[in-house]
């Protein structure tokens, strides 16, 4: 029968940034996929006040592969925690690409 290892105490306090990084990431690609062209207009207009006649066909192209783009950095993100990759002493795999 094996133990349950005790929490330790640095992965208790980090809990709720990882939660929240996970929440705020993920929720703009949800609204972008299941949004309609109302929530694409405002998603648009945060960076430009035009119309929604003023941007280019492909604009919903770009808009869900930046959805499906948001979604998958929490998915790497949950990866990289359950696999302890932000341990200094554990080899990184996912994040070894970053900047």
């Amino acid at each position: 029968m094996s133990r349950l290892k005790p929490l330790n105490f640095n992965a208790v306090i980090l809990l709720p940034i990882y939660v929240v990084l996970i929440f705020s990431m993920s929720i703009n690609g949800w609204n972008l996929l299941a949004g309609s062209n109302d929530i694409h207009l405002q998603y648009l207009n945060i960076y430009n006040k035009a119309t929604i006649g003023s941007y280019p066909d492909y604009y919903n192209l770009l808009l869900t592969l930046t959805a499906v783009l948001q979604l998958l950095v929490p998915v790497l993100l949950m990866y990289s925690l359950l696999k302890k990759e932000f341990l200094k002493n554990k080899a990184s795999h996912i994040l070894s690409g970053g900047f």
